[in-house]
């Protein structure tokens, strides 16, 4: 029911394959990301629906430049770095089946725990992430002390190592969907009711109590990296491990002057100044910003350019457009928008004053 009569057409030429959504009304994923036109590659999965089609070809090139968004605004160049190549393989006990989705700085694959016979999600950091052999050797320790943090909505993680130049975490596979993929599908003339929302917000809140236990800060929460179970809408946060595995100088190398890391979109003010001075109220953010776009369908900032998205996040007021808001959820936008406070002072001190205002709302 979701896919349009016409929903996307291929221009196959004598050296590329191009993908163009034909103005469909649930939208052409590829690699996870909404698409208007794009060329396709080796191991693309194309999602429509709740279908999805993968994309093979002779034609494989590990140097190929992927483009994909950058939040909202402008073109992020990322690097493939060969992951086709690696479909198949086995990296410890875990095989690699196919790419899920390629990201900022790794490539996702949906693969199989060869020694307990259980599907999982294995995810592969870029080279250039983990360049040397004392990068490796720190993401992978780092992995490793994340695997006893245990917590029902936290992704768990089976395992980690190194092979070749590629750094890998193997972790539980949660059989749902990102609620970026439901944000999607929502398009700007959907969206979900507070009382959803709330039960999104809870348990995110748990977790991001959790991390702040082990004195760990995610510094991507946003729509792709919270996944919910199909059979009972249980919500789980996803690469906590790698928030750890990539703090201090692994975090200084891949956040370049004037670069960023994470979903733009959902990134706190002082983050994007100094990614590397936040604590747990830049995730408060990002679950503020994330609750924001189930209940509007959009983002609390959206600009034509990244530079125009930077000024939007750190200097414009956020506001709840007059759609949405109602007289029962009104308790519900107000802890909302005290989480997307331009100031982390502002904000909520400590994830046990949040939960508890949720708590209450709840009852």
């Amino acid at each position: 029911p979701y896919i349009s009569r016409l929903h996307f057409t291929l221009e196959i030429g004598a050296d590329r394959v191009v993908i163009a959504d034909a103005g469909s009304k649930a939208g052409t994923l590829v690699g996870g990301v909404k698409i208007s036109k794009r060329q396709l590659w080796h191991g693309d999965e194309i999602e429509i629906g709740s279908s999805s089609l993968r994309f093979e070809s002779d034609q494989r090139d590990e140097a190929v430049r992927w483009s994909f968004p950058a939040g909202n605004g402008g073109e992020m160049l990322l690097v493939n770095e060969g992951m086709d190549t690696l479909v198949g393989e086995t990296m410890g006990h875990f095989k690699l089946d196919r790419i899920a989705h390629l990201g900022r700085v790794s490539g996702l694959f949906r693969g199989r725990d060869q020694k307990h016979a259980r599907p999982v999600m294995v995810k592969v950091m870029y080279p250039s992430i983990t360049s040397d052999d004392a990068h490796r050797n720190r993401f992978v320790r780092a992995v490793h002390s994340m695997m006893n943090v245990r917590h029902p909505n936290l992704v768990e993680v089976y395992g980690a190592g190194k092979q070749g130049l590629y750094c890998w975490c193997a972790m539980e596979l949660v059989d749902g969907a990102s609620l970026r993929d439901t944000i999607n599908t929502f398009g700007k003339d959907g969206r979900m009711d507070w009382r959803e929302a709330l039960q999104v917000a809870v348990p995110v809140a748990q977790a991001l109590e959790c991390a702040l236990e082990h004195k760990v800060v995610h510094r991507n929460v946003s729509p792709g990296n919270l996944i919910q179970r199909t059979d009972d809408g249980f919500v789980k946060l996803g690469d906590l491990m790698l928030a750890k595995a990539l703090e201090g100088a692994n975090a200084e190398q891949i956040t370049a002057p004037g670069e960023v890391l994470g979903d733009v979109a959902y990134m706190s003010p002082e983050q994007l100044v100094n990614p590397s001075q936040v604590d747990w109220r830049s995730d408060q953010y990002g679950l503020g910003a994330t609750l924001y776009a189930l209940l509007t369908g959009s983002a609390p900032f959206e600009a034509k350019t990244l530079k125009g998205l930077l000024r939007a996040v750190q200097q414009d007021i956020c506001t709840f457009p007059p759609q949405v808001q109602g007289e029962d959820n009104e308790d519900f936008l107000s802890i909302v928008l005290k989480m997307l406070a331009k100031s982390p002072e502002d904000r909520f001190a400590l994830p046990g004053q949040m939960l508890n205002r949720l708590h209450q709302l709840g009852e």
